[in-house]
């Protein structure tokens, strides 16, 4: 189990968590990259601005795709700023489920 304030199984699809999980998920990985409205400037002169737990869960029950909560902690256990996420390999899975 993945504790982020709530056990969540690692094996579980992020299109099946419930709002508590999400929320969950969402200020964990949040907290990661700096926190809720932290600010980079980032290669290519591209500005990251982290978004707020709402904003996260709102995303990531909207996700249709089979990525697993253990996948969208492998991203953000590897990141520790806003730009992280961008040049992280193990988020090319979260970044390739958001679209």
């Amino acid at each position: 189990m993945i504790d982020s304030g709530v056990s969540v199984d690692p094996n579980k699809r992020l299109s099946d968590l419930t709002q508590a999980e999400a929320e969950a998920l969402c200020t964990y990985s949040l907290d990661q990259a700096g926190g809720p409205g932290a600010s980079e400037t980032c290669s290519g002169n591209v500005t990251v601005t982290v978004s707020t737990v709402a904003e996260c869960t709102s995303a990531l029950l909207g996700f249709t795709c089979t990525l697993t909560v253990g996948q969208f902690h492998d991203c953000y256990d590897a990141v520790n700023s806003p730009c992280d996420p961008l040049t992280t390999p193990a988020c090319e899975a979260v970044f390739n489920c958001a679209r």
